[in-house]
This record gives structure tokens, C-alpha cells and sequence, in this order.
């Protein structure tokens, strides 16, 4: 693989935590279960952190398809070098539009062929 990605964690409430596309939470009976593009659904560990080592390890296998399917929350890099975030996925008779949130707030809708997903 010669992709690396450093996956920045939040915690929108107690016992969830997502990264771009993907989400790990607590069962309720016990463990944590993660979720996300790329991903075997109901697979369980028992500690948070090899939860989150196997959600980027999916993610890197993710970018290492040159033809990935973006989805809300990965990374991207436009053709001018801008790098943002997917926040829309948008469906016209064309194909899809990609919405980018780009830094201070700008957006930028572009097709698929525009930019390069490098994230998630």
C-alpha cells in the first residue's frame, strides 16, 4: 500500500466516534462496532483503539482503488491543488456532482473527474 492516512477522531456523544465516512460505537453489549464505506458489516472488538486501527486500515485498502467511489465526509483535492471535504453527493442526468467544502468556508461542486480523493 503506499497510501498512509492519519484518521482525526471526534466524539459526538459519549460512546460514538466517527472519521470522515466512518463511525465506531459501543454495543450495547459490550465491545465496539464500526461502520463505514468498504467495511464488513457487525464485526466486533474489544477494544476502542483495534476498532479504529481496522476502520483505517479499510480506509487505506479504500484508497488504494484509483476509481474509488467518494462519499460524504472524504478528503479531496481539486485540480487546482485546494484541498476539502465531500460534503454532498448530488445526482444529475450527467453523472454525479461532488459538493467540496473548501477552506474559509467556500464550496465547489465538481464532477468526478476533477479531483482526486486522498482521504477519508
Amino acid at each position: 500500500m503506499g497510501t498512509t492516512t492519519t484518521m482525526r477522531w471526534t466524539r459526538p456523544e459519549p460512546g460514538r466516534y466517527t472519521a470522515g465516512p466512518y463511525t465506531v460505537s459501543r454495543s450495547p453489549s459490550g465491545g465496539w462496532h464500526a461502520a463505514g464505506p468498504g467495511w464488513r458489516p457487525e464485526t466486533g472488538w474489544p477494544l476502542l483503539a483495534e476498532a479504529k486501527a481496522a476502520c483505517a486500515e479499510a480506509a487505506l485498502h479504500r484508497l488504494d482503488d484509483p476509481h474509488v467511489e467518494p462519499v460524504v465526509g472524504d478528503l479531496a483535492v481539486t485540480g487546482e491543488d485546494r484541498q476539502g471535504r465531500i460534503t454532498a453527493i448530488f445526482p444529475t442526468p450527467g453523472g454525479q456532482v461532488y459538493c467540496i467544502k473548501l477552506p474559509r468556508g467556500r464550496r465547489v461542486c465538481l464532477s468526478r473527474a476533477e479531483f482526486a480523493v486522498v482521504s477519508a
